[in-house]
């Protein structure tokens, strides 16, 4: 083995502390680097963390929101379906009413129609009785005039007096004969 000099090994020495200080400046440099890397990477991971926890809130709340749109939805729809139902009874009531209205009117009418041939008949009938009274009693009546005017023969005799532009002809046989039934 070869002997050293003191000389040269104090210039090894200040060789290796200069590289040992060149590598320690360099570590330090390289750490300080990771160190702020590191931080921000911490800083982003907490970030994304919150970032994550708030999207799960927003997720969970925007999913209750759809649930309970969901069951508002459904709700909705049963109470459709019962006002659909609903309509669908008073539809049905309202086509039998109608019906039924119908059925009325055409009875209405036909009634309307007996009626009045009735009164046509009644009115002739007391036509006739009355013109049987005339010839019986040789009553004579003057209709060229505006007014319609004569006595019943009775005890006590009845006096009548009718406008026939103010009293139907239907009426004023009514009360003629009225007045001769009293007898």
């Amino acid at each position: 083995m070869d002997k050293c000099s003191a000389e040269e090994v104090i210039a090894c020495v200040d060789i290796i502390t200069q590289v040992a200080q060149s590598a320690l400046k360099s570590f330090r440099e390289q750490f300080n680097t990771f160190q702020k890397v590191y931080l921000e990477l911490e800083e982003q991971s907490n970030d994304l963390s919150n970032l994550h926890s708030n999207l799960e809130e927003n997720i969970k709340s925007e999913h209750s929101k759809c649930q309970n749109f969901i069951d508002q939805l459904i709700e909705d729809s049963d109470d459709l379906k019962k006002a659909e139902s609903s309509l669908e009874n008073l539809q049905k009531i309202e086509s039998i009413k109608l019906q039924e209205c119908e059925e009325l009117k055409n009875k209405i009418d036909v009634l309307k129609k007996k009626s009045e041939a009735l009164e046509v008949d009644s009115a002739q009938d007391k036509r006739d009785e009355i013109l049987a009274y005339k010839v019986l009693t040789r009553a004579s009546f003057v209709y060229s005039t505006k007014k319609i005017t004569g006595i019943v023969a009775s005890n006590p005799p009845q006096p009548f007096y009718f406008k026939p532009q103010e009293t139907s002809q239907h009426e004023i046989t009514e009360r003629l004969w009225d007045l001769i039934v009293q007898k």
